[in-house]
């Protein structure tokens, strides 16, 4: 059901033409289809030769807001909400009587369900109550396959708490555009390539092989299991070395191994409209 929410400008003076803003949440064809895929002629696939595919994308986003330049600033009945990505885009948030104007400012933040979270989508009840007491923000649950060495399940739930900041938009504008009489479709996008990266640099490539061998002999892999593997001594399925290097570059991570390196890469999966980036604020 779409939720209708009026709102009111906080500081006097605001625009007298307005505008509707649609908000949703995105993991882009990803989320549906998992990997390899193809975009535009180009194909989008683990280095290691692993497919990929989701059975649920599970995220919490508890805030969000617009702010203009100037200092106006709307309050927005936002409620937390709790979304299955697998199913495409969705709607989260309709706001009505916005001013109709750049708003510099949008901030957004990824964090645990509370029980009072609106679900959306596909997601049931036993899902948010075991992000609840997990203290989970995303939970993806899937396979993956390799023409070798065979199938494995993916039971990841991460415990992200991020505030995405100042975003802007591919071509480098700061926030979003309420047209006047018109919609600003704006989505809340999910990197979901980016847990998989192998660099916190400019160009890494998307590999499992170092995940699945941090599986126990139920072929499921956890974030935990993750931890086996040593970013100084990774290893391969059959335990022989692996023969890849995770570089996290300058970003500081709370240990060596494998877990820590995908909880740092995670704290990047939010975007604005796709493409476009922000600055990541992360709770401690």
């Amino acid at each position: 059901m779409r939720r209708w929410i009026v709102l009111a400008c906080v500081l006097a003076g605001c625009s007298q033409a307005h505008g509707t803003l649609a908000v949703r949440l995105g993991g882009e064809a990803a989320a549906e289809h998992g990997w390899p895929l193809e975009i535009d002629g180009e194909t989008i696939a683990f280095a290691d030769e692993w497919s990929l595919e989701f059975d649920r994308v599970i995220v919490s986003v508890s805030a969000f807001s617009i702010a203009g330049g100037d200092g106006e600033r709307v309050a927005l009945e936002v409620d937390p909400v709790v979304a299955d990505l697998h199913g495409g885009p969705i709607e989260a948030w309709r706001f009505e009587a916005i001013g109709a104007r750049r708003w510099e400012r949008l901030d957004w933040r990824i964090a645990p369900p509370t029980a009072g979270a609106r679900t959306l989508g596909s997601v049931q009840s036993a899902d948010v109550m075991r992000m609840i007491d997990s203290g989970w923000s995303m939970l993806l649950e899937g396979r993956a396959t390799h023409p070798e060495h065979g199938t494995y399940e993916l039971s990841l739930g991460l415990a992200l708490d991020v505030d995405n900041v100042g975003c802007e938009l591919e071509d480098g504008t700061l926030g979003i555009v309420v047209p006047e009489g018109g919609i600003a479709d704006t989505e809340l996008t999910f990197h979901l390539d980016h847990l998989f990266f192998d660099d916190l640099g400019a160009e890494p490539e998307m590999r499992f092989e170092a995940w699945a061998a941090a599986a126990g002999e139920d072929r499921v892999i956890t974030l935990d299991d993750l931890a086996s593997q040593s970013l100084a001594d990774l290893r391969g399925i059959g335990g022989g070395p692996l023969g890849v290097t995770y570089d996290p570059g300058a970003t500081p991570l709370a240990s060596g191994d494998l877990r820590a390196f995908v909880i740092a890469v995670a704290t990047s999966v939010g975007h604005l409209n796709g493409e476009g980036h922000c600055e990541y604020d992360v709770a401690r």
